[in-house]
């Protein structure tokens, strides 16, 4: 059984291509009923574009939910956040074995251009990978 992330959401868009979907997003103390006080409370809409089904047909305001499969997530994750990080300590701990600090910072600052370079590149295989459903939302 794979665990599922979910969010709610308001259609605020539809194309042939893309359906434009708005989510609020809350943190953690945006429901307190002291967020006025402290000022510390932040709610933001998040827009995700979403390829639409063929089968299913959306208006803008209708009430959704976006899903995504976790272990997609986790990829993402180690995509974005990991995989960088690695590189960067690798490359200035082995880098500095044999140059100054510059040096290794100006190689390792390279490497990780390089890196979301290619991943810039392949945003249409990631897209494809990493994409969002959308089912109605249960009244």
């Amino acid at each position: 059984m794979s665990c599922t992330i979910s969010h709610s959401g308001v259609v605020r868009s539809v194309s042939d291509e893309m359906i434009v979907v708005s989510i609020a997003a809350k943190s953690s103390c945006g429901d307190c009923h002291a967020k006025t006080i402290c000022g510390f409370s932040e709610i933001s809409e998040k827009l995700v574009h979403i390829k639409p089904d063929c089968d299913k047909q959306f208006k803008p305001g209708d009430e959704i939910q976006v899903v995504m499969d976790s272990s997609i997530g986790t990829k993402a994750v180690l995509w974005a956040y990991m995989i960088p990080l690695f590189i960067l300590m690798a490359t200035v701990l082995i880098c500095m074995q044999f140059m100054n600090e510059l040096a290794s910072f100006c190689i390792a600052c390279t490497l990780l251009g390089c890196h979301f370079f290619l991943l810039h590149k392949n945003k249409q295989r990631f897209e494809r990978n990493f994409s969002f459903k959308i089912k109605k939302k249960n009244v």
